[in-house]
């Protein structure tokens, strides 16, 4: 609506999520936006192995479906 050419819509009922979900989901929507732009997005409706990595290297556990399973530590613990 405001021309932008980029941007993450969240859904006010979100906000009620702990945080940790929060951030998780708006950094799931902007690897996204990276993988557009710089990667190679998926042909199909599921999250490929570039996508998941990508989340993986901030911390986030994710699957083919795109579902958050948790964050893990440097140490590789979840």
């Amino acid at each position: 609506a405001f021309g932008i050419k980029y941007n993450i819509n969240i859904k006010r009922a979100h906000l009620k999520r702990p945080l940790w979900e929060l951030l998780a989901t708006l950094l799931h929507e902007m690897t996204h936006s990276w993988q557009y732009l710089y990667g190679n997005p998926s042909k199909s409706w599921f999250h490929n192995k570039e996508f998941q990595m990508k989340l993986l290297e901030f911390g986030v556990v994710t699957d083919t479906k795109g579902c958050h399973h948790g964050l893990e530590d440097r140490r590789g613990q979840r």
